[in-house]
């Protein structure tokens, strides 16, 4: 392995790892903790799938929660419409995904040009 693909590889884990702990803090949100997403509701469908799909969304009660269960609970704590149809955003996001469009593509581009260290964070406000 090439020194760039370790450095690649090293600075994906680091955006991953990133990205799981501000789901994990949006995961442990409760409604009256007055906070708004502040990006796109696609931004929150690619996000909250991926974390499911990585097995990241076990509830408090220790079971696993469905992927309807998530995002539902993700957009009443943070006081978004919820998607009628998420399977379609989802089907949407997937289609229209270039290279450097993907969520975690652009969460790569906060942290490593801009130094931001919680990029989830970056689309969360307070009410």
């Amino acid at each position: 392995m090439t020194i760039d693909k370790q450095q690649t590889d090293m600075h994906d884990e680091r955006v991953h790892q990133a990205m799981y702990k501000g789901f994990l803090r949006m995961m442990n949100t409760c409604e009256a903790d007055g906070l708004k997403w502040t990006g796109t509701i696609s931004d929150l469908v690619e996000l909250s799938h991926s974390m499911w799909m990585e097995g990241y969304t076990v509830g408090r009660d220790g079971h696993w929660m469905t992927y309807t269960t998530v995002i539902r609970q993700l957009c009443r704590t943070f006081h978004v419409p919820c998607p009628k149809n998420h399977t379609a955003v989802l089907n949407n996001i997937r289609r229209r995904k270039t290279r450097g469009t993907s969520l975690f593509e652009r969460c790569r581009a906060m942290m490593m040009l801009y130094g931001e260290e919680d990029p989830i964070g970056q689309m969360i406000a307070a009410l």
